[in-house]
């Protein structure tokens, strides 16, 4: 194959011709017989030798047209590709002549990408390969994430085929290196498109499935994971089958007992229908038992539907402190202050804990109490540990 390098593009010894056609002009040509113009295919000489050495599917043509119709006429053969892309066919054509294809020239991050596709359609692989090695290559911060997401609403068959490895793998460590964090993630409060945020609302689902399944992913609390999921289906028309495989990801025993019973438990219903009320009740019950009630279920209908539940904790974020940053004046402070406490809103937080290190929030404000708050002062701190303590 090395020695056929040197003849690709030319017309020495050239016994094909290779016709490189967009899919929509071949529907075209076929219904109306219409001429393709230039603009629309690409027509380059090829070795016959190269090419069915290449790909087991043109060989296969080859092989078949030549028992048929044995000439001594240039044989036709095509590659479709989609619209747009007769340069990724010209690249196909160009790495069945080499032994270790070098993308690393190439422009544009979709390009190998769409080769991929190309390549895996004609089983060529070398270009496979070729595409691989360029991801493997490429340092995690040089890929974009539009990249990464175009890996992930490629056919979920390519995740599975251990040809790919390499690109996923990749993918997988982008998704990391931006969003692995979740707590920095929703840190990130900006409305500018690239935000942290708006990455993850982007992602395609099987995005967030490597997100979540993912060990070096790191929250503080696995409310965040929950919260992640919650937020990235907002608005998006999911079937319950896919919301039940991300909420399958989800520590759900981990997260808080008053997460799950006041924000879970009060989504939707397409969260608790996906999912199934008994399931999360019963994640309710072992997040307030804790390990011990974890220990005693391991036959339970819940561990067998959602083993993945079970998990142990994930990495610690490294978001280590909450910092509230509130801008408002003092006197709308009072009012929201005691509206809440006249509608009995407020009551003892006892051992209120969002598991940010040890941190326990305990409060005592309400008309039961039978004080008012003497100084603005202890107004703001009441209402700052408020926030802290009900912040899920």
């Amino acid at each position: 194959m090395a020695g056929l390098k040197g003849f690709y593009g030319r017309e020495d010894l050239a016994d094909l011709d290779v016709v490189i056609v967009q899919a929509n002009t071949m529907a075209c040509d076929k219904s109306s017989r219409r001429k393709r113009s230039r603009a629309e295919e690409l027509v380059l000489p090829g070795h016959r030798l190269a090419v069915c050495a290449a790909s087991e599917v043109l060989s296969a043509q080859i092989l078949n047209w030549s028992a048929a119709a044995p000439s001594k006429q240039r044989q036709r053969i095509n590659i479709e590709v989609p619209a747009g892309q007769l340069e990724v066919g010209r690249l196909l054509l160009r790495c069945m002549y080499q032994q270790q294809p070098d993308l690393r020239s190439t422009e544009q991050q979709a390009t190998p990408l769409q080769l991929l596709v190309l390549a895996d359609k004609y089983a060529v692989p070398g270009a496979v390969a070729a595409v691989n090695r360029a991801f493997k290559e490429t340092p995690v911060e040089q890929l974009l994430c539009e990249t990464v997401v175009a890996v992930y609403e490629l056919p979920a068959v390519y995740a599975d085929n251990a040809a790919f490895a390499d690109v996923y793998a990749a993918a997988a460590d982008v998704l990391q290196h931006t969003l692995g964090d979740l707590e920095l993630v929703f840190a990130d409060q900006s409305d500018r498109q690239g935000s942290k945020q708006q990455l993850l609302y982007d992602l395609p689902h099987a995005g967030l499935l490597q997100l979540l399944r993912d060990e070096r992913t790191r929250v503080a609390s696995e409310n965040t994971a929950a919260h992640a999921l919650l937020e990235w289906s907002e608005d998006k028309d999911i079937s319950p089958e896919h919301l039940k495989q991300l909420a399958s990801l989800v520590r759900m025993p981990r997260c808080s007992h008053l997460y799950i019973t006041t924000v879970l438990l009060q989504h939707p219903e397409d969260v608790v229908e996906a999912v199934g009320l008994g399931h999360l009740l019963n994640a309710a019950a072992c997040s307030a038992a804790g390990s011990q009630l974890v220990e005693e279920i391991d036959s339970s209908p819940t561990r067998r539907e959602y083993p993945g539940w079970f998990l142990p904790a994930r990495p610690a974020s490294s978001m280590q402190q909450l910092v509230i940053d509130w801008h408002v004046k003092l006197q709308d402070v009072k009012v929201m202050f005691e509206q809440r406490v006249g509608e009995n809103r407020i009551e003892a937080y006892f051992g209120q804990n969002r598991n940010w290190g040890v941190t326990t929030f305990a409060l005592m404000a309400g008309p039961q109490h039978g004080r008012r708050l003497s100084s603005s002062c202890e107004l703001l701190t009441l209402c700052m540990l408020t926030a802290a303590c009900t912040y899920t």
